[in-house]
């Protein structure tokens, strides 16, 4: 088999996939013809270019595609119905980058909660002393996956009580109790919710998900989007800053991206927006996964690949899109 790789390996990796069976090409998706095209098993990585030239290799006769390994956590800008027809599985990066992405939303909070935002706008004296602890705070997170776990657990440190929501409303220790989506509105009442974290990735069923009816019904302290800006029908989100419903927010995603220069969020003063960047490491200094533990969620699939085509972790359901 033939494994495409937009991202660069390691020569360790590379002759950890030789031994495999494998044969790795390292290139620009758009630099092979048709005919290299067409024989590639397996994608690993992304480049700006892949999206076009993927539905490109769909429309190719007899082309080989079976796998493709994202170094996203969400997949919803990937063709997927037409992925999901011609029997192509997705691997993604779920859980690669939670930490950083779960320090990030804890910086957003502690921000908001011991007023440091609020001072960086402030150039006289002028003492802001309305702040609050992270465990007088209860918080919900939407998306109980390895983000919002991770989440979890620091704010569990602090002492917070925090509920998780989910699609399936499935068990899960780092949080206090867990609700389905479906039930959500009563949650929040009934734990008298001041925080949202959402984590909850872009698909049909989340799109606009936070609307003007959520935040009139449940006023918070902060809202924290680390999922996808889809999520959020953005103009209700504008209007409840500027209502008072929504006292700060922290966003490192919005529809679009990049937001435009004129958009009313970057007006705000109870707004950080961090532009999609939530997930950097100084460590490998940006998006190369070719030295991370995307390389290790890759290469666990490798022997039972092979063998069946049978991918044991980080494998998206196609159907629901994550």
């Amino acid at each position: 088999m033939k494994i495409l790789t937009l991202t660069k390996l390691t020569e360790e990796q590379v002759t950890a996939l030789n031994n495999a069976g494998y044969e790795v090409i390292h290139a620009a998706i758009r630099d092979l013809s048709d005919a290299e095209l067409v024989d590639i098993d397996i994608i690993y990585g992304v480049d700006e270019f892949l999206n076009d030239i993927l539905l490109h290799i769909l429309e190719l006769p007899n082309h080989k595609l079976k796998w493709l390994q994202v170094v996203s956590a969400g997949v919803n800008y990937l063709p997927l119905k037409e992925l999901q027809a011609a029997g192509v599985q997705i691997t993604n990066a779920s859980g690669v980058k939670a930490k950083p992405i779960a320090q990030t939303v804890l910086a957003f909070l502690l921000s908001f909660a011991r007023s440091v935002n609020t001072y960086e706008h402030i150039h006289t004296w002028n003492e802001q002393t309305d702040q609050y602890l992270i465990d007088e705070l209860h918080i919900a997170i939407f998306g109980t996956g390895n983000i919002g776990k991770q989440v979890a657990t620091y704010l569990n440190a602090f002492g917070a009580d925090v509920i998780g929501i989910s699609r399936s409303g499935r068990t899960s220790p780092e949080y206090m109790a867990n609700y389905k989506i479906d039930h959500a509105p009563a949650a929040l009442a009934k734990h008298k919710i001041d925080v949202v974290i959402n984590t909850l990735p872009g698909t049909d069923e989340t799109r606009h998900y936070f609307d003007d009816a959520f935040f009139t019904a449940q006023p918070l302290f902060a809202f924290i989007n680390v999922g996808r800006g889809s999520t959020v029908a953005q103009r209700d989100l504008i209007a409840a800053l500027k209502n008072g419903q929504v006292r700060f927010a922290g966003l490192d995603v919005t529809s679009p991206e990049p937001l435009p220069d004129d958009n009313a969020l970057w007006t705000f003063e109870n707004v950080i927006l961090t532009q999609h960047t939530s997930w950097g490491e100084h460590a490998n200094k940006g998006r190369r996964f070719g030295k991370s533990d995307l390389f290790e969620i890759f290469f666990a699939n490798i022997p039972t690949f092979i063998v069946d085509q049978t991918l044991v972790k980080n494998a998206v359901d196609l159907t629901k899109g994550y």
